[in-house]
């Protein structure tokens, strides 16, 4: 299955496959810091979103995990895209909200499973946005 991830890293090359770099960039643990904006329809009760605040975020070469949600043998695909357009048309949102620059590189991943985080955006090495079921959150990197 195909979700989209967003990373905003001006090293990582258009429409190349995840790589040791890649992998690198958002390998490790994150933890989910708070809510960072809304899609204009989010499909989520209060109690729902707020479940994910304070739940970490594992990148692994063969998993990707947040709370409940695993994504198995992640694959991974980039090309770069402007930010507003991408956030704007395809999710209705205020893109200042998620404060990204400019020109994002957006990753398409794929999942042997079913996964329910569609987009992910890395902003510098620490700090990473990501999409679920039109809610935006913010995640930090957890320092070893």
């Amino acid at each position: 299955m195909k979700f989209k991830i967003i990373l905003s890293v001006c090293a990582l090359f258009a429409s190349t496959t995840l790589m040791a770099s890649g992998h690198d960039i958002l390998s490790g643990a994150w933890r989910v810091k708070s809510v960072a904006g809304y899609s204009s329809s989010f499909g989520m009760s209060e109690k729902q979103i707020n479940y994910l605040i304070g739940k970490r975020l594992i990148f692994g070469k063969s998993k990707i995990e947040v709370g409940r949600d695993t994504c198995l043998s992640p694959r991974l695909h980039f090309t770069e895209e402007d930010m507003f357009d991408f956030f704007y048309n395809g999710y209705r949102t205020d893109p200042d909200d998620l404060r990204l620059p400019e020109r994002v590189t957006i990753a398409t991943i794929e999942c042997s499973n079913i996964f329910d985080i569609s987009i992910f955006a890395l902003d510098g090495r620490n700090r990473l946005i990501f999409e679920k079921l039109g809610v935006f959150y913010e995640a930090i990197r957890i320092k070893p």
